[in-house]
């Protein structure tokens, strides 16, 4: 899943990247199918866009509460969010991304791998959840 917040400056490289992933990669290593395109839509006509909303609100704000970003945040809400990652990450069958091979996707391998967010170990234990 790559989530994509629409603003005008990165437009142009979200498509290079997205057109270099379909097209311009060797064959082998190309991305075969796209789900979904980043377009506009408006949320409240499209529900399933709503759960996604949420889906990713959770895990906004669990991995916001994760580095460090929200030391304020109350025991409940800290807990909260962790139950929710733990939810979905359970249902997640792969769990790292697969990179693509050769040179010429090198940089753009490692710029996915840093933006790629990953929790610490034993999140289960650290906030006191069962496994």
């Amino acid at each position: 899943m790559l989530i994509i917040d629409k603003k005008d400056e990165h437009t142009d490289a979200i498509t290079e990247i997205t057109e270099r992933r379909r097209f311009g990669a060797p064959v082998a290593c190309r991305t075969k199918w796209i789900a979904e395109f980043s377009y506009p839509l408006d949320s409240r006509r499209n529900l399933l866009v709503q759960l996604s909303d949420l889906v990713i609100l959770c895990l906004r704000r669990f991995f916001e509460i994760e580095g460090g970003y929200k030391p304020d945040a109350p025991e409940v809400v800290r807990q909260f969010y962790a139950e929710c990652f733990l939810r979905l990450h359970q249902r997640t069958p792969v769990k790292t991304l697969a990179p693509h091979k050769g040179a010429a996707n090198a940089a753009l391998n490692a710029l996915i791998d840093s933006a790629c967010c990953r929790p610490a170990r034993n999140v289960a234990r650290r906030y006191g959840l069962p496994a």
